[in-house]
């Protein structure tokens, strides 16, 4: 089952009276509105196994949708008679019930932004080990702690710091360390490659 029912969903159960029936579908992350209404839905009746064309031929209608991005939320019902979700602990009201789920995929997006931000600075890191190896490591040390000829440790540095620094490298406008031989460094390191080898020795402290 989804991680978002067994959070969210786990606990509902459906209150319905005589010939009336009321679920709950939804889709995460589809970004083609084409196709929307042929994918299978996720929760309630739907249980990743319905499209909200399969519903609507089985005689269910769309009460209400909510949008959050590329997440939809459908509230199908069957039936002529009203219903109400009701949790088997405490009743909760339709309105409730939405602003859980959608908390909880703004939750779970949150998330996964988290971990896409990681997983990119591990990757910039890898890239800056074999470039920070190749280029630097001879004169500044394994992790950019020696300060060759009064220049400054490069591992002591920002982001920001360390663009500026090849930049007036690059520039002929910074004299300290060896300009002459960094200037030939400079021009052929990239700003993404600067950036990765910070990047790298961040990830060395």
């Amino acid at each position: 089952m989804n991680s978002l029912l067994k959070i969210s969903l786990s606990t509902l159960a459906l209150s319905t009276l005589t010939f009336a029936q009321t679920t709950m579908c939804f889709k995460e992350n589809h970004t083609n509105l084409m196709t929307l209404e042929k994918v299978a839905l996720d929760g309630g009746e739907c249980n990743s196994q319905y499209s909200l064309t399969d519903m609507k031929n089985s005689g269910w209608r769309v009460d209400d949708i909510k949008i959050n991005n590329n997440n939809y939320i459908y509230i199908l019902k069957k039936g002529t008679t009203s219903t109400a979700f009701v949790n088997t602990n405490t009743n909760i009201s339709q309105e409730e019930l939405e602003k859980r789920v959608l908390a909880k995929l703004e939750a779970k997006q949150a998330q996964e932004k988290k971990e896409k931000e990681i997983e990119e600075k591990i990757m910039k890191a890898q890239r800056g080990q074999e470039l920070y190896e190749n280029k630097c490591q001879s004169c500044h040390g394994k992790k950019g702690e020696l300060e060759p000829g009064l220049s400054v440790a490069i591992n002591t540095l920002s982001e920001e710091d360390i663009l500026e620094l090849m930049d007036g490298y690059k520039r002929g406008t910074y004299s300290k360390g060896n300009p002459y031989q960094m200037r030939a460094y400079a021009t052929t390191t990239t700003e993404e490659d600067t950036i990765n080898i910070f990047n790298y020795l961040q990830s060395l402290k």
